[in-house]
Order: structure tokens, then sequence, then C-alpha cells
């Protein structure tokens, strides 16, 4: 991708080594300063007890990001998509939940994980 047309020419710019800082990494040449930004996703949620079904949770999703695909692993060998996803357990006991989001505007991946122990509706 060109990063500048100069008198005609092209100007290539590939950076293999930079020290990244809170906002991606800034290129400085010639006394000036082209800043590039790191595109940013967050994967989180929360899991969401049913009142009235026994092992039935809820993922509610908090990620942030643009245009998300989302991919959650209920940590019981089942997986699932969708933004607000349901699934029922049927033994009590630990399970590692991880939600996986992918922006396709970004290009951004992000993987949020929580161990959850469920018991009787009780989440700890």
């Amino acid at each position: 991708m060109p990063l500048s047309t100069f008198a005609g020419q092209t100007l290539l710019l590939l950076v293999n080594n930079y020290e990244p800082d809170s906002l991606g990494f800034a290129l400085s040449f010639g006394g000036s300063s082209l800043p590039c930004i790191y595109p940013t996703c967050n994967a989180e949620f929360i899991i969401i007890p049913d009142t009235s079904q026994t092992g039935l949770y809820y993922g509610y999703n908090l990620s942030t990001g643009n245009n998300l695909i989302y991919t959650w692993n209920w940590g019981d060998g089942t997986t699932s998509t969708g933004q607000l996803p349901s699934h029922t357990y049927s033994d009590s006991g630990y399970y590692q939940i991880c939600l996986t989001i992918l922006d396709t505007i970004a290009a951004c991946q992000d993987t949020f994980v929580r161990t959850i122990k469920f018991s009787n509706h009780l989440i700890y």
C-alpha cells in the first residue's frame, strides 16, 4: 500500500521493528511524524442464569468493536455464535467459557475467558 506520492514517485514504507504506545505507533521521518493507529476491539461478557429453567444460562455480551462476529466456547465441548446466546448445562461444575470476537472492519480479534462454577442456578 503506498504511503505517499511525491513528484510522481510512490513511496512504500515497510516497518519491521517499532515501539508501540497506547494508541499504536508513530513513524518519524524528515522532521515530521505520521501516526499509525492499532485497530481496537475488546471481547467481554457476563453470564446470567435463567430464573425458571435449571441449567439454562445466557451470555450477555459486553464486547466493543465494529461489525463483530462472535464465537462462544461453553467449556463443555459445545460452541455457538451470535451476540446474545443461551446455553444449557446438564451437570454442575467448573466451566471455562471463551468468547472470541472478530471485528471485520478493523481486522481485530480478541478473546475473553472466564471460569465459572455452575451449581443450582448459582454462579461463583
